[in-house]
């Protein structure tokens, strides 16, 4: 798992060594550093450091350390913002760390308004839905929300927590006690000073490295294509589903083919199934009753399908889709597409429901692990969503009469599998609608 970002503690005034008996601070400076493996992309709201141009990325805001003793959390300790594009700059503070800690959180892009939950239940509930994916406009079953409720996409969040084990399998924390300059021992100049990770607590030790600290949530990137293959790339004849009037008889309805030049469907965004509507203090969900939606970047459709970039393996590039998703162990999920019908016409259902000109209709997918398929290599189960992790879904709709009027609780479609801030590959699904 790359590395996302690296936080460090670092003393500038207590350099001697000093014996300091357990539960005593001592004045340390606090600081960031980050270094990035290029990349940037946009869901069109939020950054999701995606695409791999020139080293770019989203600003970190909002940058927290927690110190921890035997599992207990301190105060959180402010480190202020890294800079959008800010390679190797590095932001400082100081405050008084007990020499007893012996664990510490870090967090990225975290609300202030979130902050003071830290020291008590941390409780993050999800943001509210924006408008611009329609979702006001949504109906569940073609009655109500079957006890969900409609979020929006938590930030970009970064983590680490030096009790859970790294990709390495290693617990800890660097510290050291020197009189280096933390940012010589943090570029190379001494950099066997950090020796091997520790568990026990700091003591008088006046120089911390948390590494590594990577995204706290995963995201989910998506090709959306109106193809007329599937994956065995037969071409099915095309249905006339779309006629003038709501009652427009089949033997005078049309192709999409024959009206598409009058106005097509267009991509509004993406309804993601179980997902939080709160996060606890390792960003994991406290429940699965969420329907998260996000807006497309781009409702353009695609004539390829996406993969995986070459130049930085877990980047996903021209995407309809990036939405940023809590990780979770659910066995299935329920990804819809909403789309708009701006074709001019009706659109005739294939279960008898018609969608009028400017109406709204959903196309359906159920992701589960067992469907996806793994990178190259990658041995073990893998989660749909994790932490760090992109997921990548290419959903192909070979008829627009496969829709629904309302989000379903499950869909079963056939679906035909062919196959620093870094991403990791997870999952990818190929779908037919």
């Amino acid at each position: 798992m790359a590395t996302a970002a690296v936080v460090a503690l670092a003393s500038c005034s207590n350099d001697e060594e000093v014996a300091m008996p357990q539960g005593e601070t001592h004045d340390v400076a606090l600081g960031v550093s980050v270094r990035v493996m290029g990349t940037k992309a946009a869901t069109g709201a939020d950054d999701v450091n995606m695409s791999g141009i020139n080293g770019n990325f989203a600003a970190i805001n909002g940058i927290y350390v927690v110190p921890m003793v035997n599992g207990v959390e301190q105060a959180p300790i402010p480190l202020g913002n890294i800079e959008a594009n800010a390679i190797n700059k590095y932001s400082w503070d100081r405050a008084d760390v007990r020499s007893d800690v012996n664990g510490f959180r870090v967090y990225g892009n975290l609300p202030a308004e979130v902050v003071s939950t830290i020291m008590s239940t941390f409780d993050y509930p999800a943001p509210a839905t924006e408008d611009n994916a329609h979702a006001e406009l949504v109906t569940w079953m073609g009655e109500n929300m079957e006890g969900k409720t409609l979020i929006g996409q938590y930030p970009l969040l970064y983590f680490a927590n030096t009790d859970i084990a790294d990709p390495d399998g290693v617990k800890g924390y660097y510290s050291v006690n020197s009189t280096s300059d933390w940012d010589q021992i943090a570029n190379g100049t001494s950099a066997g000073q950090w020796g091997s990770k520790k568990t026990t607590t700091l003591g008088t030790d006046n120089r911390v490295k948390i590494s590594p600290v990577n995204y706290g949530v995963g995201v989910l990137a998506s090709g959306v294509a109106y193809r007329r293959t599937d994956t065995n790339n037969n071409l099915p004849a095309e249905e006339k589903i779309f006629g003038d009037a709501e009652d427009t008889q089949a033997d005078q309805r049309q192709t999409y083919e024959d009206i598409k030049d009058g106005g097509t469907m267009t991509l509004c965004g993406v309804f993601i199934q179980d997902q939080p509507t709160a996060i606890d203090a390792d960003l994991l969900g406290l429940d699965n009753n969420g329907v998260l939606v996000a807006a497309a970047a781009t409702a353009e459709l695609k004539t390829e399908k996406l993969t995986f970039s070459t130049n930085n393996g877990a980047s996903v590039e021209g995407a309809n889709i990036y939405a940023i998703v809590t990780p979770e162990t659910s066995k299935e999920v329920a990804v819809s597409f909403q789309f708009q019908n701006t074709t001019g016409k009706y659109l005739f259902l294939e279960k008898g429901d018609v969608i009028a000109p400017n109406g709204y209709v959903y196309y359906s997918t159920t992701l589960t692990p067992d469907a996806g398929v793994k990178p190259s290599g990658v041995q073990g189960d893998m989660l749909i969503f994790d932490a760090d992790y992109t997921t990548l879904l290419n959903a192909n709709i070979i008829d627009w009469s496969n829709g629904t009027p309302y989000l379903p609780v499950t869909t079963k479609v056939q679906i035909g599998v062919e196959i620093d801030i870094e991403w990791n590959q997870g999952l990818t699904y190929d779908v037919e609608i």
